[in-house]
C-alpha cells in the first residue's frame, strides 16, 4: 500500500468517526478547559496524518519502533520485518479520532487509578505512543491507559489518556486498539499449508533421509500415513505422522531474526512437505544457546500448480528465522521412534477361539 492510499484510508477513519462524534454533542462538564470538550485530542495529528512515517511504542517491559519503508512499514528492532499496513492504520486513525470528553486528575498518585502513570513507573501497566514525520517532528505522544466503564454505552467507547510530561489526564471519546506483543505488530503467520494438501512428509538428521511416510487414500473418505519405502514388519503410526504434518499448518511466530545470523550453524532436523499441488515446503530447524530458530523455503515444479504458492512462502520467508511456539516446535520435532510401530498380527482363519467373530487382540497381547 503507498503512503498517498494510507493517508486517505487515514483520513477517512478520522472523518467518519468524528462525525459520528459531531453527531451527539456534550456540553462541557466544567468551565475548567470548558473550551476544550470534544475537541480532537490532536488536532496537528489530524491536519498532518498524511506525514506519520515512525510509530514508537512503549510498555513496561518493550519498546518498539515502526517505520515506513517506501511502501510499507517495517519493524526496526527486527531488521524491518514487514508490518502490515493495517495495524499501523488502526493505531494511527484511532488517536486521530480521539476527543477530549472529561478533564481527570492531574495528580500523580492517583493516576494508577486510571492506568496512565508513566510507562517507566513502577507497578506501570500504561503504554505510551509516539508518531513522528520522516524528519522526526512529534505529531501525537500519548499514555493509554484503561478503558472507561463509564462509557459503555457510547458507540464510540472512551478511555483515560495522558499526554507524557502533561501531568492533567483525561477521559477521551473513542478508543485505541495495540496489538498484545511486539510480534503481533508484524505479518505474523509464516506459511499455511491445510493438512488435506500436505501427501509426504520426509524427516532428515545428520544430513540423511531417516524416514519417509506417504498418505495414501483408504476409501470412504479416510487417509492414512504409509511408510515409504514399506519397512518389514512396521508401519506408520497414522497419528503421528498428522502431528508432524501440523507443523505447516497456520504456522505464526513469537519471534525474528535476520537468518544470515545463524549462518554456519548445523540443523537439528529438516522437514519436507509435499502438497498435492506440486509444492515442496523445506523446514529447518536450528539449536543456539539453548533457543530454537526455524527457517522455511519452497520451490515448485516448473508450470505446476504450486509455483504461485511457493513464490508467496519465498517472498515472506526468505531471509528471516523464526522462533516458534512449543506446540508447533514439539509437532517438527516428533521422535522418530514414535513415528513406527509394528504390524499387528492377523487373526487365524475363523477368529480366535473364545472371542466374538472380528475382535483381534492389540499388539503385542500372543493368541
Amino acid at each position: 500500500m503507498t503512503p498517498k492510499s494510507f493517508v486517505m484510508l487515514v483520513g477517512a477513519t478520522a472523518v467518519g468517526l468524528a462525525a459520528a462524534l459531531g453527531a451527539v454533542v456534550v456540553e462541557s462538564r466544567s468551565a475548567i478547559g470548558a473550551a476544550e470538550i470534544d475537541q480532537p485530542l490532536f488536532p496537528e495529528l489530524v491536519a498532518r496524518a498524511n506525514e506519520v512515517a515512525v510509530l514508537r511504542f512503549r510498555a513496561p517491559n518493550s519498546e518498539s519502533t515502526i517505520v515506513l519503508d517506501g511502501d510499507g512499514w517495517g519493524f526496526l528492532e527486527r531488521a524491518r520485518y514487514p508490518v502490515p499496513t493495517d495495524n499501523v492504520r488502526t493505531v494511527v486513525a484511532g488517536i486521530a479520532s480521539l476527543r477530549r470528553f472529561e478533564e481527570k486528575t492531574d495528580k500523580p498518585d492517583l493516576y494508577f487509578r486510571l492506568g496512565v502513570q508513566d510507562v517507566g513507573a513502577e507497578d506501570s501497566n500504561s503504554r505510551e505512543i509516539v508518531l513522528e514525520t520522516a524528519d522526526g517532528e512529534e505529531l501525537a505522544a500519548i499514555i493509554l491507559g484503561r478503558v472507561s466503564s463509564t462509557m459503555q454505552f457510547d458507540p464510540l467507547g472512551g478511555m483515560y489518556v495522558r499526554e507524557p510530561g502533561n501531568p492533567r489526564s483525561w477521559l477521551v471519546r473513542g478508543t485505541v486498539a495495540l496489538p498484545p506483543t511486539a510480534a503481533e505488530w508484524m505479518v505474523q503467520q509464516v506459511i499455511h499449508i491445510p493438512g488435506p494438501d500436505i501427501q509426504k512428509v520426509v524427516i532428515r538428521e545428520g544430513g540423511e533421509t531417516n524416514l519417509t511416510a506417504v498418505k495414501q487414500d483408504e476409501g470412504e473418505g479416510l487417509t492414512r500415513y504409509h511408510m515409504f519405502p514399506e519397512i518389514e514388519g512396521m508401519r506408520a503410526v497414522d497419528s503421528a505422522w498428522k502431528q508432524v504434518a501440523s507443523g505447516a499448518v497456520s504456522v505464526v511466530f513469537e519471534n525474528v531474526r535476520v537468518a544470515s545470523e545463524i549462518a554456519g550453524a548445523e540443523p537439528t532436523r529438516v522437514v519436507e512437505y509435499t502438497t498435492s499441488d506440486g509444492m515442496t515446503v523445506v523446514v529447518t530447524t536450528y539449536a543456539i544457546d539453548e533457543v530454537n530458530w526455524v527457517t522455511f523455503s519452497a520451490s515448485a515444479e516448473a508450470g505446476s500448480e504450486g509455483v504461485e504458492r511457493a513464490d508467496g512462502i519465498n517472498a515472506l520467508a526468505a531471509g528471516w528465522a523464526y522462533q516458534l511456539p512449543g506446540y508447533k516446535l514439539r509437532a517438527i520435532h516428533r521422535d522418530v521412534a514414535d513415528l513406527t510401530e509394528p504390524v499387528p498380527e492377523e487373526a487365524p482363519a475363523g477368529g480366535i477361539p473364545g472371542l466374538p467373530p472380528g475382535v483381534t487382540l492389540p499388539p503385542g497381547v500372543p493368541l
